[in-house]
């Protein structure tokens, strides 16, 4: 709560205010954070209290938000005095006056159980997604869709289903979530293993009108835009979200699903998509996925929630371990588990022993080969490296000049798309390959889910992909509009799409080495272990059992090996997983923030402060002061939390970050690592401070 004051009158001069109206609008135009929309409206602010005091001297102006919270020193900035106001102090007082505001406020809406009918709930879908985009009538519901969706509507079973890439199985659980959520008012789930493509879903939702009640999180968005999220779900304002696994990872998240849970009793539907992730069996398996679904099952057992598994590729021993960890699933009824995922309008060929230098060369044979039109189809190109990604869409252009002459008139229109381009980038690429100013595209396996370019009729594989399922779901993006696949002259008999893939005497011989160096060894995971056992000792003594976490940052092990490499990360991520299998450890949470200090230089920090004539900086470091006080003498390295030094020195983040800086610059403050779990979007910190992730590491045992 903020209570308003005015430091100088304000004048009523036209002329100033026609001229701070026409600043205020240029300044709109650029994009802003909630912090930055309250400063600007603070002259409004000073407006109503100045017409409150000229009416009433003993009058007060209070702005009253819960998001205010998420600021800290905001009124600081905004000149006002803040009063934190306890509502209960003790749980017995809360649970009367909630019996109260129950009789007035029931549980879950009074229309939340009315029946309705699964035809009419079909077509009212059908004009909303299966209306194409340029207008008209909408499109008719495959035959496979139906008994999918007469099952999920009803949400009276978990479902698994297996879908071929491209099939429309996106709308099977977008399309009910978001019907059943207008009697409901609950909240649907999807977990995505894709966090580089989650927006795109979210746009084409956007754009058919669900704009208020869908939204995605990923690292992507800012710290005040994912709090603002976390605001909304537990406050009933999201329908449909869409989640990486590592997000059940963050206390935060899982503080504000608990609200919604306990407010709506349960969710609508919680969806995993590429749900052979959760399998250890599957060559894609991430322990976050594994963990997400643990997560979901726990939640299952005292919340109703119905589960929707969705894959492509489902083995029968994929499908017997998720029915351990989710008892009682069950496919659709008449649907097969198994099916080839490759359907009868795709080809597939195969060029082998191709000469290193010529696979550009042999890309654009093939091209002419299927005589390629750019107005009628689009041509994409899977490279498994973003370093190949950019290099061969960088110098297609000569090899398509080679081969269909210098009046190519394609040859500019080469694209690249991965997962390390930010997000503006990837969706400035997508919407250019969908509307044509890009017609070949070169992309690592980041262009999957979500990828809605219904005329792709050239797909080439530079090389083998790591994986079959990596292979099959690629394909799978060919031809997915059939009227656009006649128009450009492939049918399913005569005349398919044929894919290809190129290999060289040397491709699966180095993709044998890879699958090698990916594999964990028994030894890895007890040399990991021994290098986390180091690690955490620098902190705290190794006492078995003891529930104080340390955060352990995701690239230890490439740090100890003296690399940056990706694969080591992923190997030590497998690591802990096994390791928390074993017991050895136990897993927590991502943390927030943490500071490593070197405990030496702290020693002397406490005589530099005298005389400082940086406010700020003298905040900072007695906070830092406050939080080593207990800190034992024996540790080198001493981790505070940023949340603690926020919360003591009451400074707002990007306050805090200078104020560290300025110390470290001026040598009152010696820190040589930071990690967060969220970017900043400051280009000042994204200059300045190292940013990785982290999770806590609660406790440790010796292997016997």
């Amino acid at each position: 709560m903020m209570k308003g004051s005015i430091e100088q009158k304000i004048e009523a001069d036209e002329a100033q205010s026609e001229d701070n109206f026409n600043a205020n609008l240029e300044r709109s135009q650029k994009d802003f954070d909630l912090f930055s929309l309250i400063k600007l409206h603070k002259p409004l602010i000073d407006y109503y209290y100045k017409i409150l005091i000229d009416n009433n001297h003993d009058s007060n102006l209070y702005l009253c938000d819960s998001r205010l919270s998420d600021f800290y020193g905001i009124e600081k900035s905004l000149s006002l005095y803040s009063k934190n106001v306890r509502l209960w102090s003790k749980e017995s007082e809360y649970e009367a006056d909630r019996k109260i505001a129950a009789e007035f406020f029931p549980h879950s809406p009074e229309n939340a159980d009315t029946d309705f009918n699964i035809e009419e709930a079909k077509e009212i879908l059908r004009n909303i997604f299966l209306t194409p985009d340029e207008g008209g009538l909408p499109f008719e519901w495959y035959s496979y869709q139906h008994p999918c969706l007469n099952e999920i509507l009803p949400a009276n079973k978990d479902l698994l289903i297996s879908l071929p890439t491209g099939a429309g199985k996106s709308v099977l659980f977008q399309g009910p979530a978001l019907f059943r959520s207008a009697f409901s008012c609950k909240l649907s789930i999807i977990i995505s293993p894709l966090r580089a493509l989650m927006q795109d879903q979210v746009d084409a939702l956007w754009s058919k009108g669900f704009y208020s009640n869908v939204e995605f999180l990923s690292s992507d968005k800012s710290h005040v835009e994912i709090r603002d999220i976390y605001r909304r779900i537990a406050g009933g304002e999201i329908a449909l979200l869409y989640i990486t696994p590592e997000r059940f990872r963050s206390r935060s998240f899982e503080n504000s699903l608990l609200s919604r849970l306990d407010a709506d009793n349960g969710l609508e539907f919680v969806v995993f998509d590429e749900a052979h992730c959760i399998s250890q069996w599957g060559q894609e398996f991430r322990p976050d996925y594994l963990n997400a679904g643990k997560k979901v099952a726990g939640y299952s057992k005292i919340y109703q929630l119905r589960k929707l598994l969705f894959s492509a590729t489902i083995s029968e021993q994929v499908f017997e371990e998720i029915s351990l960890l989710i008892p009682g699933v069950v496919t659709v009824e008449g649907a097969e588990k198994s099916y080839n995922p490759v359907r009868d309008h795709i080809k597939m060929d195969f060029k082998h022993n191709v000469v290193e230098d010529e696979r550009l060369n042999e890309i654009a044979n093939y091209l002419n080969a299927g005589r390629f039109n750019p107005s009628l189809s689009r041509a994409i190109v899977f490279v498994k490296s973003r370093k190949k990604v950019e290099e061969c869409a960088l110098i297609m252009s000569d090899n398509l000049k080679e081969v269909f002459g210098e009046d190519c008139t394609f040859s500019e229109r080469v694209g690249a798309f991965h997962a390390g381009m930010d997000a503006e980038d990837r969706k400035e690429t997508y919407e250019k390959f969908k509307n044509g100013e890009i017609v070949l595209l070169f992309s690592t396996k980041a262009f999957g889910m979500g990828m809605d370019i219904p005329n792709i009729h050239f797909v080439t594989h530079y090389s083998p992909p790591s994986t079959f399922e990596d292979f099959l779901q690629e394909v799978g993006r060919a031809g997915r509009n059939e009227k656009q696949r006649i128009e450009a002259g492939f049918n399913s008999s005569a005349n398919p799409i044929r894919t290809l893939c190129l290999t060289t005497s040397n491709d699966f011989a180095r993709l044998k080495d890879q699958l090698h160096q990916t594999r964990i060894s028994w030894q890895e995971i007890k040399d990991i272990k021994v290098i986390l056992e180091e690690y955490i000792s620098r902190f705290k003594p190794l006492i078995t059992d003891e529930d104080i976490p340390v955060a352990v940052p995701f690239n230890l092990y490439s740090s100890e090996k003296g690399s940056v490499d990706d694969d080591l990360d992923n190997k030590f991520r497998l690591s802990l997983h096994w390791l928390e299998r074993l017991e050895r450890i136990k897993l927590g949470y991502f943390t927030i923030t943490h500071l490593e200090f070197q405990a030496d230089l702290l020693k002397t920090l406490g005589n530099k402060l005298n005389n400082c004539p940086d406010k700020d900086i003298e905040l900072v470091c007695r906070a830092i002061l406050n939080q080593t006080v207990n800190a034992s003498n024996n540790n080198e390295v001493v981790q505070i939390s940023i949340a603690s030094l926020r919360n003591i020195s009451k400074l707002s983040l990007e306050n805090l970050f200078s104020s560290l800086i300025k110390a470290h610059n001026e040598g009152l403050s010696d820190y040589y690592r930071m990690f967060l779990l969220n970017r900043q979007r400051s280009e000042v910190m994204k200059q300045v401070i190292s940013v990785n992730h982290t999770i806590q590491i609660i406790n440790t045992r010796h292997f016997e």
